[in-house]
C-alpha cells in the first residue's frame, strides 16, 4: 500500500468517524416522544370495581370503557429547561361521562405519564369517546 492510499483510507475513516460518531450522539441527546392510548371494554373483575352504578339506570359492563393514555419522553433531562404541561383535568374535559380515574408522572432519564379511567359511555358515539 501505498502512502497516497494510506492517507486515504486515514482521511476516509476519520470523516467516517466524525460522520457516524456526530449523528449517534445527536440521536443519543434528542428527545423522541411516543404517545398511545386504548380505549377497551371493562372486565367483569373491572365493572364489579365500578362505584356508582346503583344510580343508573339498568346499567351493564357495555355502558362504560376503559381508556388509558402513555406518554413517554426519551432523553427528557438532556433538555434544557424541560417542562410538561398535561390537562389532567379529564372530568371537565370529558363531562359526565367521566366516572374515574388515576394517573401517575415519572421524571427519570424519560419523562413518563401514564392514565387510566373509566367512561360512561352509553349515551356517546364512539367518535366522540
Amino acid at each position: 500500500m501505498n502512502k497516497t492510499n494510506f492517507s486515504s483510507i486515514t482521511v476516509l475513516f476519520l470523516l467516517m468517524v466524525v460522520l457516524f460518531g456526530c449523528s449517534s450522539s445527536t440521536y443519543k441527546t434528542t428527545p423522541s416522544i411516543q404517545m398511545n392510548s386504548k380505549v377497551s371494554s371493562l372486565t367483569n373483575k373491572d365493572f364489579s370495581e365500578v362505584g356508582g352504578v346503583k344510580y343508573l339506570e339498568n346499567p351493564t359492563k357495555e355502558n362504560f370503557k376503559k381508556v388509558t393514555i402513555h406518554l413517554e419522553i426519551e432523553n427528557f433531562e438532556k433538555l434544557k429547561k424541560p417542562e410538561v404541561t398535561i390537562n389532567d383535568n379529564w372530568k371537565k374535559i370529558f363531562g359526565d361521562a367521566y366516572w374515574f380515574g388515576e394517573g401517575s408522572t415519572k421524571e427519570t432519564p424519560k419523562f413518563i405519564y401514564n392514565n387510566s379511567m373509566v367512561l360512561y359511555v352509553k349515551n356517546l358515539t364512539n367518535k366522540e369517546i
